[in-house]
């Protein structure tokens, strides 16, 4: 069985609070590799759990932070989960989208779909996107991320009450609200 620990000890010397050390183990090898989670917003909690998650028993984590929970930037914006805004002409971002895109959203369906998933604080949602410049994301993203993406057309948004005046385009989809003030919380407890 996993076991875990967490300590409040912060220190403000340098401008950053240390929420103590987690320690995840079910047997306690001489060394563990020591792990920085930088920042206890939606991104760095994120990312330490799914590490803690996927190798918890063999390393120590230590998060950084100027402000944790409820004092976030996390908590007060939420955040919708929205990629492939961006440079898809480049190497490089079209690389980096295709590695880490997929993997959040599957991470964020499978929160989704487990049992007690509501309690998370993520959420399905369906998406207008409103493009003052025509924009089609990549076939992948569509397929892999976004099965039920389709553009509106005029008299479809129209219809809908939907303003088109002024806009490209507009496609819908269905996407993932972060609730901040609930999936930090979750997350630490996680920690705890």
């Amino acid at each position: 069985m996993m076991t875990s620990r967490i300590g409040r000890q912060f220190s403000r010397a340098s401008g950053t609070r240390t929420l103590g050390t987690v320690s995840h183990a079910e047997k306690s090898p001489k060394f563990k590799p020591r792990v920085a989670i930088v920042g206890a917003g939606v991104s760095g909690l994120t990312v330490g759990v799914a590490l803690a998650e996927t190798y918890g028993k063999h390393l120590e984590f230590t998060i950084f932070a100027e402000k944790f929970s409820p004092d976030t930037t996390s908590d007060r914006a939420g955040g919708i989960f929205i990629p492939g805004v961006g440079n898809y002409d480049s190497d490089d971002f079209a690389r980096d989208m295709r590695t880490w895109a997929p993997p959040t959203y599957h991470y964020f369906d499978h929160l989704c779909k487990s049992p007690g998933g509501s309690e998370c604080g993520v959420f399905r949602t369906p998406l207008y996107e409103f493009r003052s410049k025509s924009y089609r994301p990549p076939s992948w993203l569509r397929e892999e991320l976004y099965p039920d993406y389709r553009e509106l057309s005029q008299d479809e948004a129209k219809g809908m009450g939907l303003p088109y005046q002024g806009f490209e385009s507009i496609a819908t989809f269905t996407t993932f609200l972060v609730r901040g003030t609930v999936y930090l919380p979750w997350l630490m407890k996680i920690f705890q």
